[in-house]
């Protein structure tokens, strides 16, 4: 069987100039699925060259050591409410919750919300480490946890912003993508 070629981190050149997928492309297996929103990830993270960026295998790696860092949920209320990484906080609550030295990783769905705030961030906080992680399509590849912030539940639930993002959902996440 022939090895598959590394995913690339240029995206892929349309015809009408954007980065990543045609508009009418559907996963049709979970490879393809991570290939296409590692590509649109990278793309945000070549848009914003001044930001530190995060992997989700590097943040997993980040949650585990003896000091763990502030997740930051940066998308809107209703994609928070449906679910989150377990600990991430919102936002509006990161000034109560940074203190000198800490490392803050905000996240999003594929990094674009993420690596503005932690532009902004990391500007109001300079004694701080900011980090854009590329967004919770990534982390649920991975097989990242959720929950639902309200109980703490675990959920299989995941608000993902938009139907075409939720076609780059791991296969065994579809049924339980959620967008408006």
């Amino acid at each position: 069987m022939a090895q598959r070629p590394a995913v690339s981190q240029q995206g892929q050149e349309q015809p009408d100039g954007r980065d990543g997928p045609p508009r009418e492309w559907k996963a049709h297996d979970s490879w393809h699925r991570l290939a296409t929103v590692q590509n649109v990830c990278a793309r945000f993270r070549r848009a914003n060259p001044d930001v530190s960026h995060l992997t989700a295998e590097e943040l997993s790696e980040m949650m585990c050591s003896n000091s763990p860092p502030i997740l930051v949920d940066v998308r809107s209320e209703g994609e928070y409410r449906v679910s989150t990484i377990p600990g991430a906080i919102r936002l509006a609550d990161v000034h109560k919750n940074v203190t000198h030295g800490a490392t803050v990783v905000c996240f999003c769905t594929v990094g674009m919300r993420s690596s503005l705030e932690a532009r902004m961030l990391a500007r109001r906080h300079p004694n701080c480490t900011v980090y854009s992680m590329d967004g919770v399509l990534c982390w649920s590849h991975i097989g990242g946890s959720f929950h639902e912030p309200k109980t703490g539940t675990p959920t299989d639930k995941l608000h993902v912003f938009s139907r075409q993002f939720a076609q780059m959902l791991p296969e065994h996440s579809e049924p339980a993508a959620v967008w408006y």
